[in-house]
């Protein structure tokens, strides 16, 4: 048989130009054509590698100068499972290639004789897809193709490599999506659930429904007493007794670590509330303990309420208060709830004044809480937590008081404070430690909601004190990439501007959230402490860190694990790639003095690691 001879064969520039000028699938077609013309193939293709199932697919395929349709084939028992495997450059079969694969129908069937495999890997070297050239002649002097297939797969290697990119991201996003819909306990739906699905039915007009909000008492002295063992007992039997008490029909969640939620449809709440109560205070046997607990219940009626945040809002009030009336286990919310509207009234009052008196005498404070580098010269990194000491009021928890400013519009004002204290703390720290530290400051949706205002109340304080706004980081929690707001892009983009970081705290909660990510320019994400706290022991609280850490890994930004508390979380951690660490492990926030003191009281080498 006739030998093909490629010596008198050529691609010009201008082919190699024309092709360059091309993206997407019509690069990868116009590729296979000019190969398939000028080397005279039977046909050339580029196809992509799924191993899972040893399959291959066509991205471009081209046969008797023609683009085929795209198809799909088994690599078991080909030159390409050999082309996928080999750790050599190319895989060529110059001669009999049909007689070398016999089980190969389409090499057989053919009578191909010669076939061309050129590897086309990611950056990590994992073989993803092959370039195929195939010939009805043997071929006697491969040195040209060869040297084409190899210039061509440089090209399509550049083009496919952000396709894979966006492939491993995307499909990262949705794993991590579909595991953080769910509690990882129980397997019923999360808080974030129950947000959207809230927004959703306040939607529908017409529905009858009501909020039941169920919290095990005594639950932390449970867990104390019996170990968590038992006590994740007693969670996967209530989560039982909720659906069974509602039929499985309504929709169900676990909102924290001893507060479930159930959405009721129609009229007749109250004697499921009823019946779960009961089935719930019989208690049950576990093993040879018999366990007896009991449940306290917040209802509120879709009709009492403004919104989805609304009604979680006013039943939390009625459970709050079912929890503090003795011999009440289910309250409905009424206007006997006015006692925790005067105490919001009070914070609110008290706020307003607090941020009219200048920052000396604001009962305001920050703590600050080390964001530890592993292997790093010091502690240089804080985040910023605001506290207040009222003179009147006393303690009023962050939960009270920005809640409080958000309702009120005073958000920007207490964010501004906030910043103020800050820059205080970060000079403070700075003339006592004699070196400079970064700091990352909290901030709400609705404060970025006037970019305008906050990024000149940011501006005008780093001016007042002279720092530059690299050293400090803006830490969003996911809901405020959850509100599709053009102000919320335009703040975010002009804070990268100016020269702020940006990390997304809590990240791993709130799965919609994923949707978005690619829309803003991220530089760090925060591991919400819950995943950090329970990977030791749930499988699925350790996979998500893991896949975390990898999505950081793909879209090349930072990443700190929060709430950390154990060496053996932090040796975890480490295995995993993550080195920037915040939790009780080091520290529990503190203030800017108490914090000196702190850091000068570490033993050697403890400034950076445990």
């Amino acid at each position: 048989m006739e030998r093909k001879d490629f010596n008198d064969t050529t691609i010009s520039i201008s082919d190699i130009n024309r092709i360059l000028l091309l993206d997407g699938n019509e690069l990868l077609e116009q590729t296979c054509m000019l190969l398939h013309e000028k080397l005279h193939s039977f046909c050339t293709c580029i196809v992509e590698l799924n191993e899972a199932n040893h399959v291959a697919s066509t991205l471009a395929y081209v046969q008797e100068n023609t683009v085929m349709d795209d198809l799909q084939y088994d690599i078991n028992n080909t030159p390409c499972e050999q082309a996928s495997n080999s750790d050599t450059e190319f895989c060529i079969y110059a001669e009999k290639a049909y007689q070398h694969f016999p089980k190969d129908p389409f090499l057989v069937d053919l009578q191909l004789e010669s076939y061309l495999g050129y590897p086309l890997k990611n950056a990590q070297g994992q073989t993803l897809g092959i370039l195929i050239s195939t010939f009805k002649t043997p071929i006697s002097n491969p040195d040209p193709i060869l040297h084409y297939h190899k210039l061509f797969s440089k090209i399509i290697i550049h083009q496919l490599r952000a396709k894979w990119l966006v492939e491993k991201t995307d499909t990262l996003l949705s794993q991590l999506s579909e595991q953080t819909k769910r509690d990882n306990l129980t397997n019923l739906y999360n808080r974030f659930s129950l947000a959207n699905h809230l927004k959703h039915l306040m939607e529908v007009k017409g529905k009858k429904s009501s909020l039941v909000l169920i919290d095990i008492d005594g639950f932390k002295e449970f867990n104390d007493l019996y170990g968590t063992h038992i006590a994740d007992r007693v969670l996967l039997h209530s989560a039982s007794a909720i659906r069974s008490a509602f039929d499985n029909v309504d929709t169900i969640y676990r909102i924290g670590g001893d507060e479930f939620a159930a959405i009721c449809e129609g009229d007749v709440v109250e004697q499921r509330a009823d019946a779960l109560f009961e089935q719930l205070h019989s208690g049950f046997q576990y093993e040879d303990l018999q366990l007896n607990f009991s449940v306290s219940l917040g209802i509120v009626s879709f009709s009492d309420a403004e919104s989805g945040d609304d009604l979680l809002l006013k039943a939390n009030l009625a459970l709050k208060l079912c929890k503090q009336s003795q011999n009440c286990h289910i309250q409905y919310y009424d206007s006997r709830l006015s006692a925790m509207h005067l105490r919001r009234s009070q914070v609110i009052e008290a706020l307003k004044l607090d941020l009219a008196a200048t920052v000396e005498k604001s009962a305001l404070s920050v703590a600050l809480q080390p964001i530890v580098l592993l292997n790093g010269d010091n502690w240089s990194r804080f985040e910023v937590l605001a506290r207040w000491n009222d003179p009147k009021l006393g303690v009023v928890t962050p939960d009270e008081f920005i809640e409080a400013a958000e309702h009120t519009g005073l958000i920007n004002r207490l964010g501004e404070r906030v910043f103020e204290l800050a820059c205080e703390a970060k000079r403070f720290l700075e003339q006592t430690l004699g070196y400079s530290v970064e700091l990352s400051v909290n901030c709400s949706a609705k404060e970025l909601a006037q970019p305008r205002q906050y990024l000149s109340q940011l501006t005008q304080k780093l001016e007042r004190y002279g720092f530059a706004a690299d050293e400090f980081t803006i830490e969003l929690t996911e809901t405020v990439l959850m509100t599709q707001s053009g102000d919320i892009r335009q703040a975010l983009r002009g804070l990268h501007e100016k020269g702020f970081k940006i990390a997304l705290d809590d990240f791993g909660t709130g799965y919609s959230s994923l949707n978005y990510i690619h829309r803003y320019d991220i530089d760090c994400i925060k591991i919400d402490k819950t995943f950090v706290q329970n990977m030791l022991t749930n499988l699925k609280s350790e996979r998500i860190v893991k896949l975390i850490v990898e999505l950081a890994k793909q879209l090349q930004v930072s990443i700190v694990a929060e709430g950390v508390e154990t060496e053996l979380e932090l040796n975890k951690l480490v295995g995993m790639g993550c080195t920037s660490i915040q939790g009780y492990l080091y520290s529990c926030p503190l203030s800017p003095p108490q914090l000196i003191q702190k850091i000068e009281n570490l033993p050697p080498q403890s400034s950076s690691s445990k």
